[in-house]
This record gives structure tokens, sequence and C-alpha cells, in this order.
């Protein structure tokens, strides 16, 4: 369903009239509430988890309870995250070996270099991590839950992955001339974007090149399968940060199409049986459609997922909070640190869901729809690893809540992800 997207600029961000109708909702106060969803969620193949900040607790607690619930009581079977493809299958490895433990996960969570390596490297998801290892002890491997990574920072990493697998002349030459042109780049591809924008390298064609080795064969479909995508992140994260400096609604583009392509692959690659449960920022999964987004020539995960497979096939959750902590940088590549969040825009989602009553939260998009006074555009707080506290307003974004997401998740007040300490 399309939207008029001069409504966004037709109604006042915080506008309390529209804001006073009573809005369903169910409290959440612990993990049996999430019963609502589960039996929202029906049939769905695709289930979308999102959350409006990298760094809260709350959010990879309530992702890890509903994903648990879908795995033990839908038969989902893999979990696929907005992490990198080449650092995640060290996890995908992890959680399907035998006589693992926490203190394992943990070992290998904090074995992540890419920056930030706190978005994963945490007792939140050390615990989850752990969990799914320990599910899948007593499980056959057809029957074991995978977990993939959707996203293609990690050019250097998946170009050292493909190498011992390159065993004909051609290929390997190929690979050499990407790995001569890109060697200064290859554990920091945003000097890879400045350099190309200076015209000081484009290993373009090189990368194009590498196409052609998408049927090089590999010993089964399972390594068949890896090599390909490590090969597709390869040459999509080229382009994608050869675009960014230029044009950052192209570059936004090739990365959420690479996802959707990765969850396609994912899904071929383990037949019409898989089902997946994503977790990704709410700007990756609540579809684009329903927010400005189209304005400034972008599309996304969830918009491109409805698109393909069908809306009864995909159910989207969203979530917020209205004041708490959140674990940032201030700037790119720099320090995380907690920030404490000012409490939520006047007239926002957030803030008209913490006026509705006390404690947290699960909204129900359909419900909502039926409230004619709360279909209309909603300022949306969202923040990603980099947050400018010296402008709270600045990461909201207009969205029309009942259609970008199927459900929504609120939290009150939120807490910081607990960082995996130093020899933790």
């Amino acid at each position: 369903m399309g939207i008029n997207h001069q409504q966004i600029t037709n109604e006042k961000w915080g506008n309390g009239n529209k804001s006073l109708a009573p809005i369903p909702y169910y409290p959440l106060q612990n993990e049996n509430d999430f019963n609502i969803l589960v039996k929202k969620i029906g049939t769905a193949r695709i289930v979308l988890l999102g959350e409006a900040s990298h760094g809260t607790s709350e959010f990879h607690q309530w992702r890890a309870a509903i994903s648990k619930r879908l795995i033990l009581e839908k038969g989902f079977n893999v979990i696929a995250v907005e992490g990198d493809w080449s650092e995640f299958i060290s996890i995908n490895q992890f959680i399907q070996e035998e006589g693992r433990n926490e203190a394992d996960a943990v070992n290998i969570l904090q074995q992540f270099r890419r920056w930030p390596t706190w978005l994963w490297s945490t007792n939140e998801f050390a615990s989850f991590v752990s969990w799914l290892n320990e599910h899948n002890q007593s499980r056959k491997q057809i029957e074991k839950v995978k977990m993939y990574g959707l996203d293609l920072y990690g050019i250097g990493q998946s170009l050292d992955a493909i190498r011992n697998h390159l065993d004909d002349t051609n290929a390997f030459n190929a690979f050499k001339k990407v790995q001569a042109c890109y060697q200064p780049f290859w554990n920091d591809a945003l000097s890879y974007s400045t350099a190309v924008h200076d015209k000081k390298a484009d290993c373009s064609a090189g990368f194009n090149a590498l196409k052609q080795l998408a049927n090089h064969p590999q010993k089964n479909a399972d390594s068949t399968f890896i090599f390909q995508q490590h090969l597709w992140s390869i040459i999509n994260g080229e382009r994608y940060f050869k675009t960014i400096v230029k044009n950052q609604s192209q570059s936004w583009n090739i990365r959420d199409q690479h996802m959707k392509e990765t969850v396609d692959r994912i899904l071929s690659h383990h037949g019409k049986q898989s089902k997946i449960i994503i977790w990704a920022h709410n700007s990756h999964v609540g579809d684009a459609d329903f927010t400005d987004m189209p304005q400034r020539g972008r599309t996304n995960l969830g918009e491109l997922l409805r698109r393909s497979a069908g809306e009864h096939n995909v159910f989207i959750i969203g979530s917020g909070m209205y004041t708490g902590d959140v674990i940032a940088a201030h700037e790119w590549d720099s320090a995380a640190k907690v920030f404490h969040l000012p409490p939520a825009y006047a007239g926002s989602w957030d803030e008209v869901l913490h006026a509705a009553g006390a404690g947290d939260k699960i909204v129900i998009s359909e419900e909502i729809r039926k409230v004619t006074a709360l279909n209309h555009w909603y300022p949306q707080r969202g923040i990603g690893v980099v947050y400018n506290a010296d402008r709270p307003r600045s990461p909201y974004v207009p969205s029309f809540i009942s259609r970008r997401y199927d459900a929504y998740v609120f939290i009150d007040t939120s807490h910081a992800l607990t960082i995996l300490a130093p020899g933790h």
C-alpha cells in the first residue's frame, strides 16, 4: 500500500490534538506478555525485529525472548542480523558446535575487530548466542538454527576468506588484481571511499571482474553458499563504499538491496520450509514507504521484503523508548560512551505512548488503524551508532506508524547495553 507523502509537510509534527485519542495497547511486564505478538505473527515466514537504538539493552533482551519463542513454537530456523557476513560466519559455526558454553561465546564475540566492536560484544548478545548453541546440541545438523550477518562492511575479511578457495589460474589472477588495488584499504573501507572521491584510487573494474567467480566450484552446497555470499559482500561492498561520499541515498539503497538479496539467498539455500528472523535497526526494517525516505530517494529492507514476499509473509515489529540510557559514539570511529536520552520529543510517537499510561507496552498496528485520530504522521526517534547529544531532536523521522510496522514494542525507560569487559 502506498501513501501520500505530501501529508508529511501538510501535518505538523507534535500535533497534540490528534494524539489525545485512547491508544489500544498491551502492558509489557514479562516474557509471557509476548503471547500477543507470537499469535499475530501467525504463519509469516519472515519476521523483522527492529530497534530504535543499537545500544539499548532492552531491545536485545526482547528480541532474544521473541526469537526463542519463534524458534521453539513456530519452527524458525535462521537468525540474520545487521552485522557483517564475514564476522558472523564464526558465530554461525560456534552455535552449531558441541561442548561450548557462555564463556566460549564471550570469547568469540570479543574477537570482533571492526568498529563499533561494542555493537555485538555485549553480555546480552553473548547470552543469546550461548542459548542458541545449547538449543542446537540435541538437534540433527539439518535442524540446527543458523545465524548470519546481512551486512557488507567486511570487504577485506571476505577477500581473505575466498583466497584459499580459488584453485585455477584465471580465478586466482582475477583475485590478485583486486588484491593489489585494494590492499591499502584492506582494513579501512571508508578510506577507499575518500580515495575514490579524490580520484586517487578506483578498483571497480577488478571487483566487477570477480563476478565471473560466482560459479566457481566448491566442495559442497554449504561451501558454495558461503563462498558466493562472501563474493557478493565483496562486490556490493565496493559499490557501497565507492558511492557513499558522492551519493548517500544511492549507497544506502545498495546496502539495503544487498541485505534483501542476502535474505533471499539464505532462504533459497535452506529450502522452502526455512523461516527467518531478522534483527536490524528500525530504519532498515520499518517499511520505508511509510516514512519520508521516498522523498530522499531511499528504500529499505522492510519495504523490499514486503513487496517481494507479500505482506502476509512478512511481519515487522518496531521499537522505541521514552527516555533512559544508551550506548553510542559521539562520532564515527570514536569510543563508545553512555548517553542519557532526554524525554522523547513532545508529540512524537514515543511521547504519546508514554502519556497513554505507565510502563512498557506492546501495540498492534491493526488495532491502531481502527482509531482514526491515530492514523497520521508522528516523529519517531532513531539512534544509530553515532549520537549527537547537542542535537537531541535531530534523529527523528516522520513515520506513519500504523503502516510502517505490524506491531511496536515500547520501553518507557531504557538501559545501556552491557559491553563485555576485556578479559571477561
